[in-house]
């Protein structure tokens, strides 16, 4: 499933530019090469996964790359590629799944989240990417942290799209840097030596110039937009925590059904819950996979079935009260 997610993309950078095959492929190898390596496997396993699979990995090659006529290099590198896919700690999108874990533990005061990516499984191993914790203490009051589709929930917290604050980052360095090399080109009466000397002392004074405007736009972004909003969510009560969250879950979802070129994949009713020290974990909105006013007996019996478990949980807590009492 993997080597053929990697082919199809193979195959759509070979239309794109119009490459040979064998560029195309040795690029991507390259790319892969330079990542960092996974913990969870070896290579090894790797190796012993390519083996086991080597007639799957020759029949996807020609039923999908037949009219490239590869070399027997080619065949090689696409074998070490699919080595690096399982090696490599990096998740194709097509297998890529997600799971946060969020709350306090017996002797944690404030709340802690862990997120894990998770892959494919090779060999009844998962592939996993287990990223550092996020945690709540006497330095860090608020956090406000995304998942899967998060542009706008971004866009509310930093004043501005991330994809079009990479664009901006983008043409700012382009101006900066290529900038002036033109105009230095554009000078008349100037020996080639002599424009080369110049743009060599004018390339550091662009880059550090480049550094200082994307230091003072960082600056202003927390200052005036991220900043403050940690700062009230930091004291805000439960309920309007809860509030906030579904907001900003309504939000993207509102500008995914506006958008003609994107898919709609968030929307519907939204799941709101608050876990709290005091309280444990409290359902704010919960939506069910039966409509409410048909169904009131569900509630009936879930009503009844929870003093049912309060009222035994007592009875134990006053039973194991008296036997302590009696051997006293």
């Amino acid at each position: 499933m993997l080597l053929l997610s990697v082919i199809m993309r193979l195959k759509s950078v070979y239309c794109i530019r119009g490459n040979s095959p064998s560029l195309v492929i040795q690029e991507e190898l390259e790319k892969w090469q330079n990542k960092t390596d996974d913990t969870c496997f070896d290579s090894a396993l790797s190796t012993t996964l390519t083996t086991t699979c080597s007639a799957e990995i020759h029949k996807l090659t020609e039923q999908y790359m037949g009219t490239w006529k590869l070399e027997s290099d080619d065949v090689y590198r696409l074998r070490e590629l699919t080595k690096l896919i399982i090696t490599k700690d990096e998740i194709l999108p097509e297998s890529l799944s997600g799971i946060v874990i969020a709350g306090f533990g017996e002797l944690e005061y404030f709340p802690v989240m862990q997120s894990f990516e998770l892959g494919e499984i090779f060999m009844g191993k998962l592939k996993y990417k287990k990223f550092p914790p996020e945690k709540i203490n006497y330095k860090t009051a608020s956090i406000v942290k995304p998942f899967a589709q998060s542009d706008m929930v971004e866009t509310f917290l930093n004043g501005i799209n991330p994809l079009f604050e990479i664009k901006l980052i983008r043409e700012i360095a382009d101006l900066v840097i290529n900038y002036p090399e033109a105009v230095i080109d554009g000078l008349k009466g100037v020996t080639k030596k002599k424009k080369q000397d110049l743009k060599s002392k004018l390339l550091p004074i662009s880059a550090e110039f480049y550094r200082t405007i994307m230091r003072n736009l960082e600056v202003y972004k927390n200052s005036k937009h991220l900043d403050p909003i940690q700062q009230s969510i930091a004291y805000l009560p439960k309920n309007e925590l809860a509030h906030v969250a579904a907001s900003l879950v309504n939000l993207n979802s509102f500008q995914k059904r506006m958008s003609i070129a994107e898919d709609e994949t968030v929307g519907g009713p939204i799941d709101v819950a608050v876990i709290s020290k005091g309280d444990g974990f409290v359902w704010i909105e919960r939506k069910h996979y039966f409509r409410k006013e048909l169904n009131h007996h569900f509630f009936r019996n879930y009503d009844t079935t929870q003093e049912n478990t309060k009222e035994f949980i007592d009875e134990s807590k006053n039973d194991e009260g008296a036997q302590s009492h009696n051997q006293e």
